[in-house]
């Protein structure tokens, strides 16, 4: 354990571990099918491994990055990769799950409003995509107002981007 003085930056592990609480849960409740691929009792607070089935690494990356959530795929040592994780891979997660599995890192000294501020922009992320009847959450989540004009898709054959108003 750090010390942790009055005037150290560094979060608690409690806080780092409701950090995460409040990720998984935003994640949830966006995405109804997420799967969680490390157990959280023998891993780090601040890493989340999950995948969305039905939706590829790379078109998750795509989205979120277009809502201004920075994630990985792959593993660690080559998070701009989206070839299947062989640590996944080692753990016995199918392969389905692991070609599509993305990790989400926040930092011990990430202050509270950053969190918050991210599990808005999954919100919207999701937004979009139940907006383009690409995710349903019937009975899921109901976006605040300032949600409603989130990311968009525009699709040409296989090809997808996603893409934000100016002033987001």
């Amino acid at each position: 354990e750090l010390n942790r003085g009055t005037d150290s930056q560094f979060q608690t592990e409690a806080v780092l571990r409701g950090y995460r609480d409040r990720i998984t849960q935003t994640l949830r409740e966006v995405f109804p099918k997420v799967q969680f691929n490390t157990p959280f009792d023998v891993s780090v607070p601040t890493t989340l491994n999950f995948s969305v089935p039905g939706m590829s690494s790379r078109e998750l990356l795509d989205l979120f990055d277009s809502a201004g959530v920075r994630l990985s795929a792959g593993s660690a040592c080559s998070s701009r990769s989206i070839e299947p994780s062989h640590v996944l891979d080692a753990m016995g997660i199918p392969e389905e799950r692991s070609v599509s599995a993305l990790r989400l890192s926040f930092g011990p000294c990430t202050p509270a409003a950053d969190i918050e501020r991210g599990c808005v922009l999954m919100k919207r992320a999701a937004l979009a995509l139940q907006s383009s009847c690409l995710l349903d959450v019937a009975g899921g989540f109901e976006p605040p107002e300032e949600l409603r004009d989130g990311v968009v898709q525009l699709r040409v054959g296989a090809v997808g981007p996603w893409i934000s108003p100016p002033g987001r």
